[in-house]
């Protein structure tokens, strides 16, 4: 008689542990994987709309201008907008020109039933967090300031998403004050 041994599961497909679940590897650069930023490139008019420009313009005394070639408001938009990330509004229903004036009431996560301060500085503390995370993990930013905590800069940020009538432009106002994008 002839015993068939069946290898286990790891045996069989190296890329899975003995429980079943995907064995990722450890990088400390990214946890959005290269495929996706090309693929989340692709998907848009031109490499140069994804990216920006290195450099922010300033738009006299109104601030940051809200543009193409500003990275800080492109990487608002995109992760705001794109659905792998937080998928806050349609790029249909606001196009990258309009999204300048889109309020944070008109988000998705912003609560339309309550006025409650606590549920909303819940929602957007936490809003703040993945905004920053996506930040980090897809622009790869540093802080500014080496010295300040990144907890001062998602409060800063999360009194923004707080604020129903603060816009994406105030938002990537923040973002430029606040993070340094590689090669800036």
């Amino acid at each position: 008689m002839c015993s068939l041994i069946v290898p286990s599961r790891c045996e069989r497909d190296p890329g899975r542990s003995k429980y079943g679940r995907a064995q990722q590897a450890n990088h400390n650069s990214s946890r959005i994987q290269p495929a996706l930023r090309i693929a989340l490139a692709a998907n848009h008019r031109s490499r140069k709309f994804w990216r920006g420009s290195r450099m922010a313009k300033k738009n006299g005394d109104d601030g940051l201008k809200w543009t193409t070639e500003c990275l800080a408001c492109v990487a608002t938009y995109k992760i705001l907008e794109a659905e792998e990330f937080m998928d806050e509004f349609e790029d249909a229903d606001y196009p990258f020109p309009e999204g300048k004036k889109l309020k944070m009431k008109q988000l998705w996560f912003y609560p339309q039933t309550t006025t409650s301060d606590a549920i909303l500085t819940l929602l957007a503390s936490q809003r703040a967090r993945d905004f920053l995370g996506y930040l980090v993990d897809v622009y790869g930013v540093k802080k500014k300031n080496k010295e300040e905590e990144s907890s001062a800069i998602v409060n800063r940020l999360a009194a923004i998403f707080k604020d129903a009538d603060k816009t994406l432009l105030d938002l990537a106002q923040e973002v430029e004050a606040s993070v340094r994008f590689p090669g800036n």
